[in-house]
């Protein structure tokens, strides 16, 4: 496997993987500000100036700190808190 094809799919399974922790974290009906780590995660963007975009922000921050810490945080695939501070 050519290191671009490889680098795709690592690319494609972060992004796979930053959908579904939107998908389980964002503003919905039933809470119309998201998640508590989703709320934490986007004070800590906008704290940044939203420099780069939040999907880029998800991954660096708590997908990365779940896999370096997975009892972090809520654990799982929901995402810890990671280093949002």
């Amino acid at each position: 496997m050519s290191y671009a094809r490889s680098a795709r799919t690592k690319f494609g399974q972060l992004m796979g993987q930053c959908k579904a922790w939107l998908a389980e974290n964002k503003p919905s009906a039933t809470q119309p500000k998201g998640t508590e780590l989703y709320q934490q995660t986007m004070a800590a963007y906008k704290s940044q100036h939203r420099i780069g975009r939040f999907n880029a922000y998800i991954v660096k921050h708590v997908l990365k700190a779940d896999e370096t810490n997975p009892q972090g945080g809520n654990g799982g695939s929901t995402g810890g808190a990671g280093d949002l501070g």
